[in-house]
């Protein structure tokens, strides 16, 4: 093959869409075993919410944390059996949870029971503090700094992922998003409201990451085999420890994405990047930073046999 080497890439909450999964699922007995088995777990067929909608159903984070994490899973799977491996990997918020999975953290049982607890905690939590998440665009970043903090003055709001230069994701109560909103229209940039059911990466999932670091430590995990670049640092982990501190800690912590990508485009500066899961927003965040990177993404069969050709045809 002539890339010598690949990051994974994992998508997080938004990516989700209504028969994601499903013809790999139809095509491959492994992947059918492997959303059979996130069913027993969940305890209902959480698949035919995947497959056949309705799409607010899968959009409620307890379904959609599990859902997601499971069908990046399976890609993975596939990617892996047509012989394509890792350097490294990276994850998006909740994708950092597949990630770990793809570098050896823990099995997958234990990814479906993590992300499981995640999406509870986060959707309990999220009731008792509602809010949302807002991508703007368009804004200088001192800009949205002012922004927020003149929001600030009516809610609980922060930036909550650091994407690209062009988009930060900002985070929080209603009344502070809404003001925040028309503040960024005002300076002419644009506020898109995201398809998330609560205020995530902001002190007001306190709660949820307490809960959460709590379910952890009765997580078996084991030393990344392969680098995992963490949200919260920025930087390439492998100790189980500091892996599983910032998991804990990402649920409040901004998901500093642009720096993540800047730092392993300077570690690895040849390696091809591979988004894999539903959707292809990482994928497009890459080329924004770096528009000559090879950047692939496999989320059904049909991106995985490009994928492959265009690795045998180099």
């Amino acid at each position: 093959m002539g890339m010598s080497q690949f990051i994974f890439l994992f998508p997080g909450e938004g990516s989700q869409y209504v028969r994601m999964g499903l013809d790999f699922y139809q095509a491959l007995p492994e992947a059918r075993a492997m959303l059979d088995a996130l069913d027993s777990l969940v305890g209902h067929s959480l698949t035919s919410l995947m497959f056949r909608g309705p799409e607010s159903g899968l959009a409620l984070t307890e379904n959609l944390q599990p859902a997601i994490c499971a069908v990046s899973a399976v890609c993975l799977h596939t990617v892996c059996q047509a012989g394509i491996r890792p350097a490294a990997v990276a994850g998006h918020s909740l994708g950092e949870l597949t990630a770990a999975y793809a570098a050896g953290v823990f099995d997958y049982e234990a990814l479906c029971r993590v992300a499981m607890t995640r999406g509870r905690v986060c959707q309990q939590c999220a009731l008792q503090h509602p809010g949302g998440m807002l991508a703007v665009t368009g804004l200088a970043d001192a800009d949205l700094d002012e922004v927020v903090s003149q929001a600030a003055t009516q809610g609980v709001i922060v930036k909550a992922n650091l994407n690209v230069p062009n988009q930060t994701v900002i985070s929080g109560e209603e009344s502070a998003l809404l003001v925040a909103g028309n503040l960024v229209r005002e300076r002419r940039g644009r506020a898109q409201r995201l398809k998330v059911s609560g205020p995530w990466h902001s002190p007001l999932m306190e709660g949820a990451m307490r809960l959460f670091c709590e379910a952890l430590s009765g997580v078996p995990f084991r030393e990344a085999a392969i680098s995992l670049y963490s949200n919260v640092t920025a930087a390439p982990e492998n100790s189980t420890e500091r892996i599983k501190d910032n998991l804990g800690r990402q649920l409040c912590a901004p998901v500093r994405w642009l720096d993540t990508m800047r730092r392993m485009m300077q570690d690895y500066p040849d390696a091809a990047f591979i988004e894999i899961g539903p959707g292809r927003v990482l994928k497009s965040f890459v080329l924004q930073l770096d528009p000559r990177r090879q950047v692939f993404n496999v989320e059904d069969a049909r991106s995985l046999e490009f994928l492959v050709k265009r690795l045998v045809c180099q």
